[in-house]
């Protein structure tokens, strides 16, 4: 059962220290992890009322600031609020685009008036007719899955994504990065760092779409993400969950102190969306 709408709205999953939502096509699930004592990721799957339109996301409280869970939650609400009440007959995905970046501001104004000492991150879809709207502002990603593997769609607004794209470190080895956890952007917080990345594709491109946390990037790399992405199903969630909790890895020598000797999971919360093509088998 898909609850998330009502969790949201509520304010119900910062209570929540491990919940599975199903809806046809659509799993996810949030879990708190082994460490935190609440949960700060909101996590939100939405039909909208009058359309076959989908709204996807998770908001990432950011952990070391204050009332992450209220930054995540306030965003979660008013993106369901907007998209509710948006006319999806009425304009093409590139108005969309612009009007879902608008929103994306003024919450990052709101959040910022009222409550100044707290922040997020974001990364959603809006799956309409044959297209996608992918959106991403932190460290949380987007990945697309089809038969030539999984791929990154978004890129993480982070400083140790740099040492990626400028310095020629492995991809997975971003994950014993110290500092990865050093947004460049974020929705939220006192001083303003906004920026959103947006990317529309064809549903065509992806046989199952991934959306998630660094609860779960921070831990696994993208073979073993795959290899559980490949068979995601409501009977074997749970192992997947526990795996990510008690995952471990110490291999990476890094030259210097800007790297961790060991990954161990279950530091963080965890959220994650998974939108296949066909129906969840249950």
């Amino acid at each position: 059962m898909n609850n998330s709408k009502y969790d949201v709205q509520y304010q119900r999953q910062k209570d929540i220290k491990n919940v599975i939502y199903i809806d046809d096509n659509l799993i996810g699930f949030l879990d708190i992890g082994k460490q935190r004592g609440s949960q700060e990721d909101s996590l939100l799957m939405l039909k909208h009322p009058l359309s076959e339109a989908e709204l996807l996301l998770i908001a990432d409280g950011m952990g070391g600031l204050e009332h992450g869970e209220i930054a995540s939650n306030m965003i979660a609400k008013e993106l369901m609020d907007w998209f509710c009440n948006y006319d999806f007959e009425l304009h093409d995905m590139n108005y969309l685009s612009s009007s879902y970046n608008e929103i994306i501001q003024y919450i990052d104004e709101l959040l910022r008036s009222k409550i100044s000492n707290a922040g997020s991150t974001l990364v959603s879809a809006i799956c309409k007719d044959n297209q996608t709207l992918i959106t991403n502002v932190g460290d949380s990603r987007c990945y697309i899955y089809d038969d030539c593997g999984l791929i990154q769609v978004t890129s993480d607004h982070n400083l140790a994504w740099g040492h990626f794209t400028d310095d020629g470190l492995r991809k997975d080895d971003l994950r014993y990065c110290i500092d990865n956890n050093l947004l460049t952007s974020r929705v939220g917080w006192k001083e303003k760092m906004l920026c959103i990345d947006s990317l529309i594709l064809d549903n065509s491109l992806y046989n199952k779409l991934l959306l998630c946390s660094d609860g779960v990037t921070d831990v696994l790399p993208d073979s073993i993400i795959e290899f559980y992405l490949k068979n995601l199903d409501k009977n074997n969630i749970d192992r997947f969950i526990d795996y990510i909790n008690s995952y471990r890895e110490k291999k990476y020598n890094g030259k210097d102190d800007l790297f961790y000797d060991e990954i161990q999971g279950g530091k963080d919360n965890i959220a994650m969306i998974v939108k296949t093509n066909q129906k969840v088998r249950r």
